[in-house]
């Protein structure tokens, strides 16, 4: 509004008919127009209701002689509601929504004590019931949309800062209907009367401060004695003044402004330390600085003349305040009195003067920085170093490298793919698509970054463009996340356009949907719509009628406009906000929008909000475009790119090695802007710090940790030595936090040394990156890290419900061995209950070096410990304790373990020792291995042809009526078979033979599931004219499987399907059945490293033949990764040799590929023709052929010839193409290279 306020809105103000933001306005102006007020005052006393027509002027008021103050369009919702009242005679507000008794609990905090109340809130003393340590709490006094607005603004605007000398909040509530935020409470003196001492209180008092426009203050009034004009004391004085100029140049770097500085806004705390209060009006620079209007925000007096003109403001306005705060402490009154008008006229002309007797000749300094401050043009007030400067006091460091924030290259380097990805998704959008796309990534790799210059160089600044942003705050406990930030801003946007539009907008359920999201009820026409009707009794109806309303509204809007939705850390989204969200853009009839979301790597399986969105949106199919983009470090050139960029903004002299940084950053931007922001903070003499500006990464990191206060020091430490995530509760226990926790939680996350897991994001924390916690750690002395664990364990020990696997470890690593090795027993059986079989075998070995126990349960752990091994793929180590614990057990019991040891040697390569074992395990049953391949030769023969003549007939039997003799048997010949058949084909086959007799007799499914794939493999193996058996054979198999529901026997069956169609051509079927097995294997079987790898063998010819390069080079990076780490001889093998090996030479690194072959030799040395020979020969031939070398090609075959054709996979149909393939090969290649000579040409061609 501008000039007075219309008679009929004034009507209508009086009897309630007003929407909320017209109230708001009509308000702001009767608080700064006295004529107006006096007005209303007069007819409200009266009962007037009938007003004069619109267009007439106001009785007895000369409208052209009224000020039109541009911010009279602005809402002041924090005016105090009650005066308001009783000025202008209206008793309609209610104020006891966000007013509780003592005692009552708001979520996990109890009110203990009411410590004040001003217009907007009432602040408690709460005590946090988790962790039992005393908050302040601030809840809403009125629960309307402008009240929630103001309150997440004030959370918001400063939750990201921390420094000792600023109140931040810590998290945002939403309770059963009840907003409110905590904060660290503070006791202690507001600013005049800590300067001015104590005595001060005594005598005459009068109000000092005044009421804020906008948020009133909530810390009382400050009260000085009317005849008092003594000067403050000078030390205590200017160390005030020095550390709120401190908080208010941290506040000023991060791009805020505090717009309300003023004594009772300022606590000087019972220690000394002076803390900023109240961010009602925190607003960005940016948003104040440029050409649209400015509200009207701030505290009459302490206001300067830009903020009452309503001009642009900046840093300069709050200096302005704390120049009027040193008037005010200097000479005990205020230097400016009287309404807006008379303020801002005697405020252009600059300050009175402070009289010479007023003060002592010391304060001389003080007096010429307060008329500086008060100057009545910003440009020539001095900022915060000068401010710094005059008082004596140097800026900190960390301050000092902070000027980068405004100094950074607003360009972006690199991220080229990255950006073409998201240009794909704007064009899809702007054809009328509905577009999802999921920026994931590390922490500091630059996701938000990436974000925001994508929607400022692509959408902003261009007509029918609207870019809304919204961000999941991890501090914030409030239902819709993701959803909060983003309709604030739709709110926003509404309230600027006219009414008649608003309404064609308007979609059906409206009531529901301002109950959903209150920031819509600040929009006239809908806050109107609202109060329509009778609202839906479930809450269930609400919530989809207003999911509809939102998905009407968003879909007429982009009928007119391009809309992009950025919600940014949706790893700490919600359950509910993911849901919305995927009804929002779910088919049919889907707004015309981009949802651009960000979130952290871990999250991508880690975040129920993450999870659940994408989940749901892959069942909309191709109806929602989805674009999920892995954001990695930058490339080393890149790396270096941005590096330079950074330092040629930075100060003269800086010389740092652009290739350390690139190298020490591992190509983090976070990371590399970090150490040149040290570089540059410690270029100049007169900040100069140790470490030199050429210090790498570490111990950059270990200065800023050195320069914590001593409680984030602290907590930074125990959280880098326990390894893992903490809770809170467990951290401030441990370190014995009192009230300081809050300030030290955020210097340590506004530092990035610390982040937050979980929903909230403050459930747990965890160091910001493994950097940090190395760099923590290493500057620790070994006492104290035993310290920390023992004190850690200590405290988790005293949980309700202790996790046995934490206090293991960190007794361990505090030096307690007794009660880590009781411990390490529960974690190692808990461990192995929940399949995390390497992880318990950790512990099995921490109880038996530490715990005590007699024989018999020492024998027992050992063969826990061997079983975990074995389940985790470490079989040589996991027959070394399974035979251990067969030393001291007897009878049937030490030949299963017996058995399993040889099991486990055979799987992991180790064949000779496995022979031995196997060997006796045979022996133990009644058994024996062949003497001589051509003893294995006939066995095979024989138990083949009793198998024929004993047929494939079987009748099932419950598994539990065979005798534990005959399993046993059972067991040692199938281990026998499958175990030797991967390396000594011919000795392995007989066993199996054997084995598939003896199972049919037995009639135990699982093992007749096998033998009926075993059989379709052999079938399939030979050749075309055995198809119809092995495909009936097959199928069997997987019948009886899915009959039995035994994952491990049907990733049996596609397994050997995968050999059958190998052996029949069938190359796609072969591939398909080895796909469907490893993923079997991967998802529903454990302890299958050996199964996984015999698969391996067969999966890599398929994919081979079919091309499909990628997903082999997938497959046999991950197998061969693993196999290393486990010492597995067999599965190494498997994914070096044979075709596996053709990944390195697709790469064209044949020296690589050769390696890997030689590798192979190595493992398995002896000159019997085992597979791994076999695969070792074909990998050294075809890397050969790559470098053609034909003539090494074709002597390695002849070598080898005779071997191959007297192996067992000479008989074997794929093997045999493989190798005629192979040799056809090395035969061209011989011509190739000597195309004249014709004796060579017939002798291949023999």
């Amino acid at each position: 509004m501008t000039g007075c306020i219309a008679p009929e809105m004034l009507r209508r103000f009086l009897e309630d008919q007003l929407d909320l933001a017209d109230e708001q306005d009509v308000t702001a102006h009767l608080e700064l127009c006295p004529d107006c007020r006096a007005l209303v005052d007069r007819l409200a006393r009266r009962g007037i209701t009938q007003w004069v027509p619109q267009s007439a002027g106001l009785p007895g008021v000369d409208q052209s002689d009224h000020p039109s103050w541009q911010a009279h369009r602005h809402a002041w919702y924090g005016l105090d509601r009650r005066r308001a009242s009783k000025q202008l005679g209206n008793a309609k507000h209610q104020e006891t929504a966000g007013v509780f008794p003592l005692g009552a609990v708001l979520g996990r905090y109890l009110l203990v004590e009411e410590l004040g109340r001003g217009g907007m809130g009432v602040v408690y003393r709460a005590m946090d019931l988790r962790c039992n340590l005393p908050v302040a709490l601030k809840t809403l006094r009125r629960v309307d949309p402008a009240g929630i607005d103001h309150l997440k603004r004030e959370f918001r605007a400063v939750a990201e800062l921390a420094s000792p000398h600023l109140a931040v909040p810590d998290e945002l509530h939403l309770v059963d209907g009840c907003w409110f935020f905590t904060m660290e409470l503070l006791s202690g003196k507001n600013f005049i009367r800590f300067v001015r001492g104590e005595e001060t209180a005594r005598g005459g008092l009068r109000p000092c401060g005044g009421d804020t426009i906008d948020a009133p203050a909530l810390h009382g009034t400050c009260l000085l004695p009317e005849a008092m004009e003594c000067a403050a004391p000078l030390a205590r004085l200017r160390d005030a003044l020095g550390q709120l100029a401190l908080g208010l140049i941290s506040l000023h770097r991060a791009g805020k402004i505090h717009r309300d500085v003023k004594p009772t806004n300022v606590l000087v705390t019972d220690t000394g330390r002076v803390v900023l209060l109240d961010f009602g009006l925190v607003s960005d620079v940016q948003l104040l600085g440029g050409d649209g209007e400015i509200p009207l925000a701030g505290t009459l007096d302490y206001m300067s003349p830009e903020q009452l003109a309503c001009e642009p403001v900046g840093p300069a306005s709050d200096w302005y305040n704390t120049g009027v705060m040193i008037y005010e402490a200097l000479t005990g009154r205020r230097p400016f009195q009287g309404d807006v008008p008379e303020q801002l006229h005697a405020k252009r002309k600059g300050p009175p003067e402070i009289r010479a007797d007023a003060v002592s000749a010391a304060h001389a300094g003080l007096v010429e920085l307060c008329r500086h401050l008060l100057h009545p043009d910003p440009q020539r007030r001095p900022d915060g170093e000068q401010v710094l400067a005059r008082l004596g006091m140097e800026l900190p460091a960390d301050l000092v490298a902070t000027k980068m924030q405004d100094e950074a290259p607003t360009s972006m380097v690199g991220r080229r793919e990255e950006l073409a990805r998201l240009d794909e998704a704007r064009e899809s959008l702007r054809n009328g698509r509905t577009v999802f796309t999921l920026v994931a990534g590390a922490s500091g790799l630059g996701k938000t970054r990436l974000a925001e210059h994508f929607l400022q160089t692509r959408f902003e600044h261009l007509p029918d463009i609207l870019v809304l942003r919204g961000r999941c705050h991890e501090g914030e406990a409030i239902a819709f996340k993701a959803l909060d930030g983003l309709l604030d801003g739709l709110a926003a946007y509404l309230r600027m356009l006219p009414n008649d539009r608003v309404a064609s907008l308007l979609p059906p359920g409206c009531k529901a949907l301002v109950r959903m999201f209150p920031a819509l009820g600040r929009v006239g026409v809908f806050a109107q719509a609202a109060f329509q009707g009778t609202p839906p009794e479930e809450e269930s109806i609400v919530r989809s009628e207003a999911v509809q309303a939102l998905r009407l509204l968003l879909r007429r809007l982009g009928e007119q406009l391009d809309l992009v939705f950025f919600a940014d850390d949706l790893q700490w989204g919600d359950l509910d906000s993911a849901a919305i969200l995927a009804d929002v853009l779910a088919p049919p009839h889907a707004p015309r929008l981009m949802l651009l979301t960000c979130c952290r790597s871990e999250a991508l399986g880690g975040s129920s909000c993450v999870d659940r969105l994408l989940e749901e949106l892959a069942e909309f199919g191709s109806a929602v475009m989805r674009v999920c983009i892995r954001l990695g470090p930058l490339a080393d050139d890149d790396a270096r790119s941005l590096a330079t960029e950074l330092l040629a903004t930075g100060a003269e002299g800086a010389d740092p090695k652009l290739e350390t940084i690139v190298r020490d950053t591992g190509g983090s931007p976070f990371f590399i802007t970090e150490l040149v922001r040290h570089i540059r903070a410690n270029a100049s003499p007169r900040h100069a710090r140790s470490p030199s500006p050429a210090a790498d990464l570490n111990e950059v990191l270990a200065h800023r940790i050195e320069a914590l206060p001593k409680t984030a020091q602290e907590m930074l430490e125990l959280l880098a030595v326990a390894g893992h995530p903490l809770g809170l509760n467990e951290v401030y226990q441990t370190v014995r936090a009192g009230t300081e926790r809050s300030l030290a939680l955020a210097a340590l996350r506004a530092s990035k040394l610390v982040r937050g897991s979980g929903t909230t994001g403050r459930d747990q924390i965890e160091p910001y990156h493994d950097r940090v916690r190395e760099a923590a750690v290493a500057r620790l002395p070994q006492g104290l890290v035993r310290h920390w664990h023992g004190r850690l364990a200590r405290t988790l020990e005293q949980l309700p419900a202790p996790e046995p696997e934490l206090l293991a470890t960190h007794f361990d690593a505090a030096g307690e061995f007794a009660k880590a090795g009781r411990y390490a027993l529960s974690a190692a059986d808990r461990a192995a209950g929940a399949l995390a079989f390497e992880r318990a075998a950790s512990f099995y070995r921490l109880a038996l070096a530490h715990h005590s126990m007699d024989v018999s349960e020492q024998r027992g752990v050992r063969e826990k410990l061997g079983r975990s091994l074995a389940a985790a793929g470490f079989g040589a180590e996991a027959a070394e304790h399974l035979l251990a614990a067969a030393r001291g057990a007897a009878g049937a019991q030490a030949l299963e373990l017996r058995r399993q040891a040889a099991e486990q040697l055979l799987h992991s390569g180790h064949i000779e020792e496995g022979r031995k074992a196997i060997g006796a395990a045979l022996e133990a049953v009644g058994l024996s291995l062949p003497r001589s391949s051509v003893g294995a030769l006939l066995s095979c023969f024989w138990q083949d042809l009793r198998l024929r003549l004993r047929g494939f007939r079987y009748r099932i039997v419950p598994p539990e009526t065979l005798s534990d003799q005959r399993r046993l048997l059972l067991a040692t010949c199938w281990d026998a078979g499958t175990a030797l058949a991967m390396c000594d084909a011919v000795r392995g086959a007989g066993f199996v033979m054997r084995h598939a007799r003896l199972a049919l007799d037995a009639g135990e499914p699982a093992r007749i599931c096998r033998v009926f794939a075993q059989i379709g493999a052999m079938y399939g193996m030979k050749g075309e004219r055995w198809r119809r058996q092995a495909l009936g054979s097959s199928c069997e198999a997987e019948r009886l499987a899915k009959q039995s529901d035994d994952p491990h026997a049907l990733a049996w069956v596609y397994g050997l399907r995968t050999a059958m169609h190998m052996g029949l051509g069938d190359w796609q079927a072969a591939a398909e059945a080895a796909r469907r097995s490893a993923e079997l294997l991967r998802t529903r079987c454990t302890g299958v490293a050996w199964d996984a790898a015999s698969l391996l063998a067969f999966r890599s010819i398929p994919l081979y033949y079919l091309g499909e390069i990628g997903v082999l080079r997938e497959v046999v990076t991950d197998a061969l990764r693993e196999a290393l780490r486990r010492g597995d001889r067999f599965s190494a093998a498997m994914a070096r040799g044979g075709f596996s090996n053709l990944v390195w030479i697709a790469e064209d690194r044949p020296d690589e590929a050769r390696r890997h072959a030689q590798a192979v030799l190595a493992d398995w040395p002896g000159t019997a023709f085992y597979l791994q020979r076999f695969y070792a020969w074909i990998g050294s031939t075809d890397v050969d052929l790559y470098l053609r070398d034909a003539e090494a090609a074709w002597e390695r075959i002849r070598r080898s010839w005779t071997d191959f054709r007297f192996s067992f996979h000479a008989w074997q149909q794929p093997y045999r193409t493989v190798v005629f393939h192979m040799r056809a090969r090395a035969a061209l290649a011989r011509i190739d290279c000597k195309p004249r000579d014709r004796r060579l040409l017939r002798r291949m061609l023999r």
